[in-house]
């Protein structure tokens, strides 16, 4: 269960968290599905389906941790889920170790690190940028053409941010969820204000946090005030025992992460 230290490093999540894992024991039920510009991971329940959930993946992208079995679970439940692959052809790291991390995953994540291009690979991805066009122009549209109507985001780790851009647009998406949210880090490299973003969402929030999370995203902080501020309803929460990442990257041989 050894994994490397490096996360004192990273430009987004906190040091202590969860390290990249990969659920070498899972066999994903859905499909990959090229969008116009960008290639998605899609579960898709059998039947008619009114509700789906587009899904931001976390730094490590979608082939890394629980991604496809959260959405194969949301199927399950009846709900279309798609989860876009921002990185594409790009990832952060390859090839992730199925547990723990690697000398490889060490190298990579800190060439990333040091040569600043996970901070230019985030820019990149700033809702303005490229994310918004990916999700307003490219996945919403597919969605609505399998006929789901009713739109929710959820987002872990850095894609949190991208939830909550989707909740400045209340005709399109009715609710978001955020886990062990790193929006703040994220702002900061594509040069946005995190509690400006708070402010602009219009539809309900869950969002859960960690202890690792700064003050302000913590329940009762700046973050939820700044959502609350003209009206927001929002679900604001602390995973006590939880490190962040655990959504995703968690140990699953630790029934308190279940």
């Amino acid at each position: 269960m050894a994994s490397a230290d490096y996360h004192n490093l990273a430009d987004c999540c906190p040091a202590g968290a969860e390290p990249l894992r990969e659920m070498a024991d899972y066999e994903p039920k859905g499909t990959m599905v090229d969008m116009q510009d960008v290639t998605c991971y899609v579960a898709w329940p059998e039947g008619p389906c009114t509700s789906a959930v587009v899904v931001f993946h976390d730094i490590f992208g979608i082939h890394s941790g629980r991604h496809k079995q959260f959405c194969d679970m949301l199927a399950e439940k009846g709900y279309g889920a798609v989860l876009p692959d921002f990185f594409g052809k790009d990832p952060l790291v390859s090839d992730p170790p199925q547990y723990g991390a690697s000398c490889c995953c060490f190298l990579s994540m800190l060439c990333g690190f040091c040569c600043g291009g996970l901070s230019r690979k985030q820019r990149e991805l700033s809702w303005d940028t490229s994310m918004g066009h990916v999700v307003l122009d490219c996945v919403v549209p597919w969605i609505k053409q399998k006929g789901a109507t009713k739109l929710a985001a959820a987002g872990f780790c850095f894609g949190s941010y991208g939830a909550m851009q989707c909740s400045k647009y209340p005709e399109i998406f009715s609710c978001a969820a955020s886990f062990h949210p790193s929006t703040e880090s994220f702002c900061k490299s594509t040069g946005e204000d995190d509690l400006a973003l708070c402010n602009a969402v219009k539809v309900p929030q869950l969002v859960v946090a960690t202890s690792m999370e700064s003050a302000k995203w913590q329940p009762g902080g700046e973050a939820q005030a700044a959502c609350e501020e003209d009206g927001t309803k929002t679900t604001w929460m602390q995973e006590e025992t939880q490190k962040h990442g655990f959504m995703m990257r968690g140990d699953t041989s630790n029934t308190e992460t279940l």
